[in-house]
C-alpha cells in the first residue's frame, strides 16, 4: 500500500511583468533587431572575409548573448533602452549569418561553393 502524505499544495504565482507600451512600440522595439541586422550585412561580410570567419562568428554570439542578458535590465529603463539593445543584438547576431558562409567558403572545395552556400541560404 502505498504512502499518501497530505501536504498543502503551494502553486507559487509568477509575475510576468507589465510594460506599458502600445502596439506601435511593440513593433518598433521588435523591428530594432532587424534595423542593426540590417545595416551591418555588408561591412559584416567585408569585415569577415578580410580578418576570419571564425573570429567574427565567435564574437558575434558572444556579444548578442552577453547583450540579451541585459534585455530585462533594459526593459525597466526604458523603450528607447530597449530599442538600443535590441539594434545592438541585431549588429552582433548579423556576423553569424555571414561568418557561417565565409567559413563554408573558405573550408570547402572550390566546385561545392555554390551548392553549400545555397543550402545556408535556403535554411
Amino acid at each position: 500500500m502505498p504512502f499518501i502524505i497530505n501536504t498543502p499544495s503551494f502553486s507559487p504565482l509568477v509575475q510576468t511583468p507589465q510594460y506599458p507600451w502600445d502596439t506601435q512600440t511593440q513593433g518598433w522595439l521588435l523591428g530594432a533587431f532587424f534595423f542593426g541586422y540590417l545595416c551591418t550585412q555588408i561591412p559584416g561580410g567585408y569585415l569577415a572575409g578580410h580578418y576570419g570567419g571564425s573570429v567574427f562568428l565567435g564574437l558575434g554570439v558572444l556579444g548578442t548573448a552577453a547583450l540579451t542578458l541585459l534585455t530585462p535590465l533594459a526593459a525597466q529603463m526604458g523603450s528607447y533602452w530597449l530599442f538600443a539593445l535590441r539594434a545592438m543584438e541585431g549588429f552582433g547576431e548579423v556576423r553569424v549569418c555571414v561568418c557561417v558562409c565565409v567559413c563554408v567558403s573558405v573550408l570547402s572545395r572550390k566546385s561545392e561553393v555554390q551548392c553549400c552556400v545555397c543550402s545556408q541560404v535556403s535554411v
